[in-house]
């Protein structure tokens, strides 16, 4: 696993793009991929202002279970 330092300078990037204070051009899907995965570091910062991410997985763990999936944890 990253160390905090890793996750937080990847989440302090991404959203310096979303922003517009890092000028980068995203093209096709960019944004929403951007968004995306900024809402993941964000959750998995544990960023009380952005449950984008907790809210989505768990509507995912729903539509799942709805269709007779059971989602468990692997074991290695």
């Amino acid at each position: 696993m990253k160390d905090e330092q890793e996750i937080v300078r990847a989440h302090d990037i991404l959203e310096a793009v979303l922003l517009g204070e890092l000028p980068i051009v995203l093209e096709g899907d960019g944004e929403l991929v951007l968004r995306a995965a900024t809402d993941t570091l964000c959750w998995v910062l544990g960023h009380a202002h952005n449950e984008s991410f907790a809210r989505n997985l768990k509507k995912i763990e729903e539509l799942a279970a709805k269709r007779g999936y059971v989602l468990r944890s692997r074991t290695n």
